[in-house]
């Protein structure tokens, strides 16, 4: 049985004086505090249904929800999207399930059944002021890392490299690779010069795989990561704070909370999977966040450099003085060169360089020199005087047990 509150019984007897020809519809509007219209239709409505269609629709009324429906609604949830937020919980009920339901049906019931719980909005302790995005695609690029554990103890945490476009808040590439590393941001500025092109700058923190602090007679050195920018003609602009690039942040943030769950549905596992998986995700993110820049100008530049030149220039580069046998080192290795140029190169300083396959190039004055591994000279290994009182304590025992032993008698000649 329907309990009908005051507003329902008050509506009633207006309604039925209306219909009984003691008040007009106008008056009964004015009592009521409702348009001519809006009575005209409720009389309409009682005289179908009674007084039920004076319940609204919060309380039950023509378009309230099927209880079957908001069972397997909240069914699915708890089994499959339990910490899925509603927006993201609506989208796969209607690409998975073909349930099409609003978000904010979905946040009412998650909230009744105690599935989500409100949290409260933390208040910024300084104003920052957002600065209009740049025109055109391809004119600023915000490059990050974010270490997170992305496969939830499937595989171990990793760290995922996003290059998102400033203009139209599009990711432009995305990583994943064990740490965050010079060698690894050069992978991914080459797979996003091989995609786009070369941007006009890249947005980053102030990481020191991008700025260095160390003042060297009052000169601050580059980067190998900024070194080789500048080669490619990419400006550098390192931000002061993580709001300065907040677009990229607010993407690691999508990121962690989609992308992590989108996974655990296709039951990705590795970072190598993981970015197969991204190729096509990508486009999924990209069709729901990204925007229309101001300008559809596009700023990419072509790459003018052969892939060798380009493999040289993202690379790191360090100088080794060669000895008067023609031998430098390395990563805690020796090698030889092999080139025969007799004194020339002795004493000379060469230019070593590691490439994002990890090979290693030679050079000296733009010429490529061969080299070797050295081998490792066999050294007599220093007793420690712990390895050296136990080595003495054996050897004292021994003698003592052979000097105390009885000797075997002696057999008298024939």
């Amino acid at each position: 049985m329907v309990n009908f509150g005051v507003r329902e019984m008050d509506r009633w007897a207006v309604l039925e004086r209306v219909r009984g020809g003691g008040l007009t519809q106008a008056q009964a509007a004015e009592r009521l505090g409702l348009s001519v219209r809006q009575v005209r239709r409720l009389l309409v409505r009682t005289a179908c249904t009674g007084m039920e269609g004076l319940l609204s629709r919060s309380r039950g009324g023509n378009r309230a929800m099927d209880p079957a429906l908001r069972d397997q609604v909240l069914s699915l949830i708890t089994t499959q999207y339990h910490d899925f937020g509603p927006t993201l919980a609506a989208e796969k009920l209607l690409a998975l399930h073909n349930i099409n339901i609003s978000r904010e049906t979905v946040r009412l019931w998650m909230k009744q059944a105690g599935l989500r719980s409100v949290r409260a909005r933390r208040v910024a302790a300084k104003v920052h002021q957002s600065r209009q995005p740049r025109p055109c695609f391809g004119e600023l690029i915000q490059i990050d890392g974010s270490y997170h554990d992305w496969f939830e103890g499937r595989s171990d945490p990793c760290c995922l490299l996003v290059f998102i476009d400033d203009a139209t808040s599009a990711i432009v590439f995305a990583l994943f690779c064990d740490h965050e590393t010079t060698l690894n941001y050069m992978a991914a500025v080459r797979a996003h010069l091989r995609q786009n092109g070369r941007p006009l700058a890249y947005y980053s923190d102030r990481h020191s795989i991008f700025v260095t602090t160390r003042n060297v007679d009052g000169y601050y050195e580059k980067t190998q990561f900024s070194r080789a920018m500048e080669a490619l003609s990419i400006e550098m602009i390192c931000a002061h704070s993580p709001q300065a690039k907040g677009r990229v942040e607010r993407a690691n943030k999508t990121l962690q909370d989609r992308l992590i769950k989108d996974m655990r549905l296709a039951k990705i596992d590795t970072p190598q999977a993981g970015n197969a998986f991204l190729e096509s995700w990508i486009s999924y993110y990209n069709q729901r966040f990204a925007k229309i820049p101001a300008d559809p100008y596009n700023a990419h530049r072509p790459v003018v450099f052969d892939d060798q030149t380009l493999e040289m220039i993202l690379s790191i580069r360090e100088t080794r003085k060669l000895s008067k046998n023609l031998e430098f080192s390395y990563n805690n290795q020796m090698y030889q060169i092999q080139n025969s140029q007799g004194r020339r190169l002795q004493q000379a300083t060469i230019t070593v360089c590691q490439t994002i396959d990890g090979s290693m190039i030679v050079f000296y004055k733009n010429q490529r020199l061969n080299y070797a591994a050295a081998p490792k000279k066999s050294t007599p290994k220093i007793a420690t005087r712990k390895e050296a009182h136990q080595l003495l304590y054996q050897i004292t025992t021994t003698n003592r047990f052979l000097s105390t032993s009885p000797q075997p008698p002696q057999q008298r000649a024939s």
